[in-house]
């Protein structure tokens, strides 16, 4: 998803290298103490705030759309806010997800990739329902944007494909995956091919189905 915010129809090149003059610049216009300032020791915003402003803009339209995108963050500063807390708290929550070094098995790996998707996951729907919540009160063209392909790629037919695919992959019902695959040089697999496998019932419900269904009598 492309946020759109600095121009109407591209990214931002923040791999873009500093002016020639940046040192020049910087020393000049305090710059130093300008990004103290709106950063309020935040680094990350520090360093983005930093390449922004050294790369200067000479275009009106892009200079009127920033403005307008300015001018609705000053509007809903607390919705701002919301956004910037639930990336970072997001980026921060993924890397507190334990695992183990010394634990290489697929099953280690499978069970901790899980659990990241599934903490997206909830991430995803939780910026979703700020979006649903608040795109009425933004009229900039960036944020009007921005919320409608929040609204369109974070839908609910999306949002229950993955939780319905985090399900399968947790193997609750004992069925594993299904793949095939042929014998190569010296039996060595290869074409190996992932299956879609039945949704078998869980073992509890085939006990519970097999003990509690009423036979037919002879």
């Amino acid at each position: 998803m492309k946020t759109f915010l600095l121009y109407a129809n591209q990214d931002f090149d923040w791999a873009r290298p500093a002016p020639w003059n940046e040192k020049a610049l910087t020393q000049d216009l305090d710059l130093a103490s300008i990004l103290n300032s709106m950063s309020r020791a935040d680094p990350y915003l520090r360093d983005i705030a930093g390449r922004v402003i050294l790369h200067g803009l000479d275009d009106p339209a892009a200079i009127r759309s920033r403005q307008d995108v300015l001018r609705d963050c000053l509007a809903h500063p607390a919705v701002i806010r919301q956004l910037y807390d639930l990336v970072t708290d997001t980026l921060a929550g993924e890397k507190k997800i334990h695992t183990f070094a010394f634990l290489r098995s697929s099953t280690a790996i499978l069970g901790r990739s899980i659990e990241v998707l599934e903490f997206m996951q909830e991430r995803l729907r939780a910026l979703r329902i700020i979006a649903d919540t608040n795109a009425a009160v933004f009229s900039c063209d960036g944020f009007t944007r921005l919320f409608r392909s929040m609204t369109e790629q974070l839908g609910d037919d999306y949002l229950q494909t993955v939780a319905d695919h985090l399900t399968r992959l947790r193997f609750r019902s004992g069925s594993g995956l299904l793949l095939s695959a042929q014998l190569g040089a010296g039996n060595h697999g290869r074409n190996y091919v992932l299956r879609m496998s039945r949704d078998e019932p869980s073992r509890w419900r085939r006990f519970t189905q097999d003990f509690f269904t009423p036979r037919t009598p002879w």
